[in-house]
């Protein structure tokens, strides 16, 4: 069988095992690929962010695994967000960073959201669901992940076999949804990775299903294994800034790295009522689409403990890069806040 045959076979194999839920059957749930060093913290991030997240319900993010710092949206109380299991409203939330893979403390942060987006209210049962992890730091713009920006680190040097990091999102039962990333119009009925860095490119690599990402100069469709990316720049270098690349083919290897992910973003089936949380009221108006990333702030800058803060302030995120500003954007287009 020659390389390109080689190829087809991988990519139709892998929505098959993905969707009749292989990986999901298995016990334990996230199969370890390898027991030594990276590979097995990640697994176990994943393994302990599927026991601890399993009944969280529309609209909510869970605290997954250690580390990760949050902003809140002001209010009358700051949210509980800084234990294994914590689940809060995603409209709490103003901007959410998950930490870098780190050896010596055995840490590796992630967060799931169970998000609406554009699905009907008469679903309460399905959810998009957005599964953050390694160095990413994500903006919520709009306040309820319809419309969000992001940046994602480098990964470590040392340790090859961990996936890009970034967001994998995941619509449910192949149902079409819309949201908008960095300024990215993406439409999915499908698994897709999304990877994110400041003037450089947003990636959307599409794991099974079909997706469309298109900007106000272009548009491009991807085929299960490609991988489509868009140039950043702007203020923040977050923001879309040309049209959609032609797409490109991604080497296979690659899914063994993302495996995990993918196996952790498959919905879990339980019986377990789901985790109410409460709903903050006033959210931004999320049919405007003249949302822009926060401006790094750039001055008043201190180091912060890793793990929730209390309310908007200065400070050090996980990982390296600076941490959140001060102040929503004003008006259409860019404004004061968190940055790398």
């Amino acid at each position: 069988m020659n390389n390109k045959n080689k190829q087809r076979v991988i990519w139709h194999a892998i929505p098959l095992a993905v969707t009749a839920g292989i990986f999901i059957a298995a016990t334990p749930a996230i199969a370890a690929f390898d027991n030594n060093g990276c590979q097995s913290i990640i697994n176990q991030a994943l393994q302990t962010m599927q026991d601890k997240c399993r009944d969280i319900s529309r609209n909510s993010a869970c605290y997954g695994n250690d580390q990760l710092s949050t902003q809140f949206v002001d209010g009358p109380t700051v949210p509980q967000f800084s234990l294994l299991g914590d689940v809060i409203a995603i409209n709490q939330i103003k901007s959410l960073s998950t930490s870098p893979l780190n050896q010596q403390n055995n840490t590796w942060g992630v967060a799931l959201l169970k998000v609406q987006a554009n699905l009907p209210d008469t679903m309460p049962g399905q959810n998009v669901t957005f599964l953050v992890y390694g160095n990413t730091t994500v903006q919520n713009t709009s306040g309820d992940m319809r419309t969000f920006y992001f940046s994602s680190g480098l990964g470590s040097p040392n340790c090859t076999e961990i996936p890009q990091e970034g967001i994998v999102v995941k619509s449910p039962d192949h149902m079409q949804v819309n949201f908008t990333a960095n300024g990215v119009q993406i439409q999915i009925a499908s698994t897709v990775l999304l990877h994110a860095e400041a003037n450089k490119t947003l990636d959307v690599t599409l794991i099974e299903g079909h997706a469309t990402v298109s900007t106000t100069v272009g548009s491009a469709t991807l085929l299960p294994g490609q991988m489509v990316s868009v140039p950043m720049g702007g203020v923040t270098g977050i923001e879309a800034n040309g049209a959609p690349g032609n797409p490109v083919n991604i080497d296979p290897n690659t899914t063994v790295k993302m495996a995990s992910l993918i196996t952790a973003a498959q919905p879990v089936d339980t019986s377990a009522s789901p985790t109410a949380v409460p709903v903050l009221s006033g959210l931004p108006d999320p049919s405007n689409t003249n949302i822009g990333p926060q401006v790094p702030d750039k001055g008043d800058d201190s180091d912060g403990p890793k793990g929730p803060r209390k309310g908007p302030g200065p400070g050090k995120g996980p990982g390296p890069g600076k941490g959140p500003g001060k102040g929503p954007g004003k008006g259409p287009g860019p404004g004061d806040g968190p940055g790398k």
